[in-house]
């Protein structure tokens, strides 16, 4: 493959199944975790698969850890060739009156400027390498009002625009930078976001995952793998004009 990819929250959840899937499409994979142990059992998955992981213990959110594992990634075949921008928090479930500062910045910092920390780290070594794949993990809620979620639907709203801007930044350089936006992602968080979803309305759990999943075109959630085909696809040396989108992966819930 052209390069290495860099795949921040890749201990768990959508994070794995990205380091796990790329990986064995051939590239290595540099994966960003807090848990040392979650990052191995994956490293083991990969190698087992055929696949080269490296894994880099520490927070997203921390410039010396993403520079780090922006410099292991250079070290690989090829250099850094992309990055996933994967690692995130649902933030709290609450009226917004209700919500303190901490709430507010605590999601935003997570999901919104470490992100901006992770592409200023990325972006020089992709210009000097003169191609280049940026992908931001998005949510469909910072399209689809969901209440009581006021600052995880600012921060993922807030991720598309870093997305635009940086895709005219460095178009010309052979980079593009692009968002791809789940809903419904089956998992724990989803299992917990429908859990406070429904303690906020006073509804069955059953009630809101009915609802929810009504309210998308083909009647169901989404898989990891759904999100993992697309994110493959924007990797692609071949889609190179593809640049400054938001592709929701959302079961036809949004359209826009």
């Amino acid at each position: 493959m052209i390069g290495a990819i860099l795949i921040t929250g890749a201990g768990r959840g959508l994070g794995a199944s990205l380091a796990l899937g790329v990986a064995s499409r051939g590239y290595p994979v540099v994966g960003i975790g807090r848990d040392a142990h979650a990052l191995d059992v994956v490293g083991r998955d990969v190698f087992a698969a055929g696949g080269t992981f490296t894994a880099v213990v520490g927070d997203a959110r921390d410039p010396t850890v993403l520079a780090a594992a922006v410099e292991r990634a250079e070290l690989l075949p090829g250099g850094l060739y992309g990055v996933v921008a994967n690692a995130g928090i649902a933030g709290p479930t609450g009226p917004l009156h209700e919500l303190s500062d901490e709430d507010w910045n605590e999601t935003i910092d997570v999901n919104l400027t470490a992100v901006f920390r992770l592409c200023r780290e990325a972006v020089p070594p992709l210009l000097k390498h003169g191609r280049g794949r940026i992908i931001l993990i998005g949510s469909v809620t910072g399209k689809r009002p969901l209440s009581g979620r006021t600052p995880y639907a600012a921060s993922k709203l807030g991720v598309v625009g870093l997305a635009r801007t940086l895709a005219v930044e460095v178009g010309r350089q052979g980079i593009t930078v692009n968002v791809v936006s789940p809903w419904l992602l089956e998992g724990d968080r989803l299992d917990s976001v429908i859990l406070k979803q429904a303690a906020l309305g006073g509804r069955s759990e059953e009630q809101v995952r009915h609802e929810l999943v009504a309210g998308t075109a083909t009647g169901q959630a989404v898989a990891a793998d759904d999100v993992l085909s697309t994110v493959e696809f924007l990797l692609d040396t071949r889609n190179g004009s593809l640049t400054g989108q938001d592709f929701n992966v959302a079961a036809g819930a949004v359209m826009y």
